[in-house]
């Protein structure tokens, strides 16, 4: 996706999805419908169309639907379709939305909201639509978007705030909100004022332009002060299942091959915790996260995401790179990447390394004739681009993340990584088909995409590996991470830290033996002797033959909803 679409989220709905999304929320020819993503028009057309055929007049239905547009080029492309169908919408505007008129109480939302993510919104705009939403939404305090709030979701609330009691919201949005910190405010104020009927996760792409994970959501407006208890559908669609087909399936609850389907109790969402889980593995889940040896990753050790270079450009090489650019052995360090190129358990110390880190920390007074000199004088004077900005600096010292970190000097990643220390645990913060965590028994650094797992005991390290190394830990840390349109498991941070797994603690010293030697075992073939590491620890939680055929049912299947996002 261009920079230009990548900042102003236009990904555009297949018609499709579209018509289903109008069909289920407008139910009158005399709804008012809000489009919360106007784009070339998809929705726009089809809720005009959808309030003729209930029996709205041509000029009464084009009056009856409002929303925005705010590039200028889409704008056009939108009202050159209007006029070949001989059609002008008065509430349809080149606008931004967040400067945009909606009336109090619509009957339907819909849409497709543009797809941003924070990094790619300026402080600036982001400000703005946090005033305007919680100016209209009082309920909403300032603390309840955090920094990495995309854009969508004030899109979201905006519109739901418009929603008149009894109207509903149909629309598909990037399914990050289920399963990510900032998704709890959306969340929230779902449970609070809305009947959710229906989230439909779909294992296929859907949108040509990106690769984002959609979600339709079906929501009915209630009164605050409703406390109705019910279910909500969770419904996951395999194998391409075309839409056409499903709104009879699921309308009528007729079981299909390609549809799985969980009814959650309200009173069983926590915002805290992902709701992700229960299109992948809710039975599963359930039963290996209320085990009582299974504790929250946070209770067993510290997690922390590795050192942030804030400049991989300048500061991560390969070991050719760094060959060639002769820079002194004391002034680099091993580094620990990407698990793209960790393909063994052990990073052991005869190994040559593939990857090193620019680690000085010398002023440059004290690096006179030095290749690493020459190396930050050049970095010092080279076009740097302002990530998510169309602007650039001169000089990677005059990047505001590198100015704000208070490095001294600003290249100094040495005394930080020497005053956090290097871990022996590495958890890959992007999973794609293999999953594999690492014993960095040679103690590199360690990059970004890596989680350090700094154990809180002072067990030996292979009693951990060895459980981080199971399925039971990988089918847990998959449930809680976000999966990326490219097929990528994405596991955050912060969600890391409540990830279900065996505490070893609360064990025998007789199964953390046990536990170790099924490593010992690993460490020679990986592919071969992880199922001894899965049946230790299935006896240690003495789960029942059904449930350890589920993992490996289970886990076979968070594959196939990886895959299925890249085709």
């Amino acid at each position: 996706m261009s920079d230009q679409r990548t900042n102003l989220g236009s990904i555009y709905t297949p018609e499709e999805f579209a018509q289903f999304l109008c069909d289920w929320a407008i139910r009158s020819s005399e709804d008012l419908v809000l489009d919360l993503g106007v784009g070339e028009g998809v929705f726009t057309f089809l809720a005009f169309d959808k309030l003729v055929e209930l029996g709205a007049a041509k000029q009464d239905a084009i009056n009856q639907v409002y929303g925005s547009e705010i590039d200028e080029t889409t704008y056009r492309r939108f009202a050159k379709h209007a006029k070949k169908k001989n059609l002008t919408f008065p509430n349809v505007h080149f606008a931004d939305f967040f400067d945009t008129d909606i009336p109090a109480n619509v009957d339907a939302v819909i849409g497709n909201p543009p797809y941003v993510r924070r990094p790619h919104m300026s402080d600036e705009k982001v400000e703005k639509m946090r005033k305007i939403v919680i100016k209209e939404n009082p309920t909403l305090q300032i603390e309840s978007f955090t920094r990495l709030t995309d854009l969508y979701v004030y899109f979201l609330l905006r519109g739901m705030k418009r929603l008149a009691t009894g109207g509903r919201l149909a629309v598909i949005v990037a399914d990050t909100w289920l399963n990510m910190h900032y998704g709890q405010t959306l969340k929230r104020y779902l449970l609070s004022e809305f009947v959710i009927e229906k989230l439909v996760s779909i294992d296929r792409r859907v949108f040509r332009e990106a690769y984002v994970k959609p979600v339709l959501l079906f929501a009915t407006k209630t009164s605050r002060d409703s406390h109705i208890t019910y279910q909500i559908d969770f419904l996951r669609l395999r194998n391409g299942l075309p839409i056409d087909d499903v709104a009879t399936l699921i309308e009528t609850n007729t079981q299909h091959v390609d549809i799985d389907r969980t009814y959650v109790e309200k009173s069983n969402l926590d915002v805290d915790k992902p709701w992700g889980v229960y299109f992948k593995s809710p039975k599963l889940y359930s039963e290996l996260s209320e085990h009582e040896l299974m504790k929250p990753m946070d209770d067993v050790a510290a997690t922390r995401i590795g050192v942030q270079t804030l400049a991989k450009e300048f500061f991560v090489f390969t070991s050719e790179q760094a060959q060639q650019l002769g820079i002194e052995q004391e002034f680099l360090t091993s580094l620990v990447h990407s698990s793209r190129y960790f393909k063994e358990p052990i990073i052991s110390s005869k190994q040559e390394p593939e990857w090193y880190l620019f680690y000085c920390a010398e002023p440059k007074e004290n690096l006179t004739g030095t290749k690493a000199l020459e190396y930050i004088l050049e970095g010092e004077d080279t076009e740097v681009p302002v990530r998510g900005k169309n602007t650039s600096v001169v000089g990677y010292h005059n990047k505001k993340r590198i100015q704000e970190s208070g490095r001294k000097p600003w290249y100094n990643l040495r005394s930080q990584i020497e005053k956090r220390g290097r871990a022996s645990i590495l958890i890959p913060r992007l999973v794609y088909e293999n999953y594999l965590v690492i014993w960095n028994a040679a103690q590199y650094a360690t990059g970004e995409l890596f989680i350090e797992f700094l154990p809180h005991s002072g067990l030996e390290d292979e009693v951990f590996l060895a459980l981080l190394n199971s399925t039971h830990t990988e089918v847990m840390l998959r449930t809680h991470a976000q999966v990326d349109g490219g097929g990528t498991y994405n596991l955050g941070p912060g969600k890391i830290k409540q990830v279900p797994m065996l505490d070893p603690n609360e064990i025998s010293e007789s199964d953390r033996q046990k536990l170790k030697h099924a490593y010992g075992a690993f460490v020679e073939d990986p592919t071969k002797y992880r199922p001894e590491i899965d049946n230790v620890v299935s006896d240690i939680l003495d789960l029942s033959h059904d449930l350890r055929l589920q993992l490996t049912t289970v886990l076979k299947d968070m594959h196939v909803i990886a895959k299925s996002t890249r085709i």
